[in-house]
This record gives structure tokens, sequence and C-alpha cells, in this order.
């Protein structure tokens, strides 16, 4: 309460929050569109919500109760949730249907590092993340870890994921799938929630634009940032140095 932050609970197809303020709203209608994600929001407190009003007739409204899970639709403009300061830890509701699949923290730019690490410590014992080069150090740090949190960007949120729900996760998955062995991959990343990604694969590489974390665990920086085609110059250079093969079609 006292850092302002807001939380948003994910279940099914339904993201779940409960703004008590102008600041909050306006950080969830933030992450909302930069997600494209606004139709799946439900606001617990929302006064709107069963309202038998004159106010805002013309609007056809669902129910947006969490135990039905359904969505407040509108068949004319998109209205602002009109929410109840009151009701500041409405999630139950939304606790109620099980585990949240993600659970997103909002907040200030100037409180991201002091909100990540506080979530980290609190559910991990920790604020740092141990480098992982094998798929025995993936098993190893997911056993110890209650939850994978990451550091958003843009610089306004907290992810927090079961912990093996990650890139580097996905990425063995797919070459297991595919039989291609980890060392013969190539990863990109920025940010943080790249940073397994980038330790797993066999050659990773940072932006010039990444965040220091992840520059300190790759393998070799881009000379160009992601405005400047640092990916697409990189593996050109590759192929001139004759580090970089591709399949052969068979006719």
């Amino acid at each position: 309460h006292t850092l302002n932050c807001v939380t948003n609970y994910y279940h099914d197809h339904r993201i779940y929050a409960v703004v008590r303020n102008e600041n909050q709203l306006e950080l969830t209608k933030r992450y909302g569109t930069l997600t494209g994600s606004e139709e799946l929001y439900c606001y617990l407190n929302d006064l709107n919500l069963n309202s038998n009003d004159e106010e805002g007739k013309g609007e056809k409204e669902e129910d947006c109760d969490a135990s039905k899970s359904t969505t407040t639709t509108t068949t004319t403009t998109t209205r602002m949730p009109y929410y109840d300061e009151r009701n500041a830890y409405g999630y139950q509701k939304a606790v109620e249907l099980g585990p949240p699949s993600k659970l997103l923290i909002l907040c200030d730019t100037s409180k991201l590092d002091e909100i990540t690490n506080l979530v980290r410590t609190e559910l991990n014992g920790t604020t740092t993340t141990k480098t992982i080069t094998s798929d025995e150090d993936v098993q190893q740090q997911q056993k110890k870890k209650q939850a994978h949190v990451i550091r958003g960007a843009p610089p306004f949120f907290v992810e927090i994921l079961h912990p093996t729900v990650h890139k580097g996760e996905g990425l063995r998955r797919l070459c297991q799938s595919l039989s291609i062995p980890l060392e013969e991959v190539i990863a990109f990343g920025d940010g943080d929630n790249d940073l397994e990604f980038v330790q797993m694969a066999g050659w990773g590489v940072a932006m010039k634009n990444a965040r220091g974390v992840l520059k300190e665990v790759a393998d070799e920086v881009t000379e160009g940032s992601n405005d400047q085609d640092g990916v697409v110059k990189t593996l050109e250079w590759y192929e001139q140095e004759g580090k970089l093969h591709f399949p052969k079609e068979e006719k």
C-alpha cells in the first residue's frame, strides 16, 4: 500500500485488477495498451459493474464478476472504470478461481528496482539470479526458486511467473523437439527477460542497447542497437567470417 503499486492477477483469459487511485489506473491502462490486452481487464472494484444507475445508459455491459469469468463489454464508447478506493484488497474473487498464471506488479519507475529486489528476496531469498550454462543448472535453479521474477521493460512493472516459465526453458524445449543441440544455437536479447535465453544458447549475444545485467552474461555484445539493425548486421558478419552456416535445401 505504501509503495503505491497495483497488482494484476492473471487467470485463464482474464486479467483482474484493483486500482486505488488515478496513478494506478494510469499504470494499468498503460500496460494494457503496451501489450494490446485492454479488453481482457476486469476491475474488481469498479463501481460501474452491476450498477443499475441511469448514468451510462445505452451501454450494454456484462457482469465482470470473477466467479463468472466474464468481461465488461460495451456497445458504444469505451468507458473508464469508476473505482471504489475503499475496496483496496478485493482480489478474493479472483483468488477463488485458482492460482494465477502470472502476477504483474505495476509501479513508478523510480521504485522499480526497490520493488524487484523486495519481491525476489521475499520469494527466493536473494536479489540475484545465478548464471546457468546447462540443463542441470536450469533444473537446480528451478527447484530452489518459488517464482521467476523479472524486472520489466519499459521500466514500470515486475513480472512474477512459475520458476519454469522463461525464454531459456522455451528454447531448451524447442531445441529438444527439433533435435537441435543447444550449443549450435545463437540467441539475441536486450532485456532482463532474455537472461536465461542468452545463457542457455551456445552463443548468447546482448544488444548494444541491452541492460548491463544481460551484457555481463553474454558471450558478445553487438556493435549496433535494435534500431540500428544490430541483429541482422551481426548475423551477416558471422556469415562472412564463415561462422554461420545454413542447412542446404534438398532438391
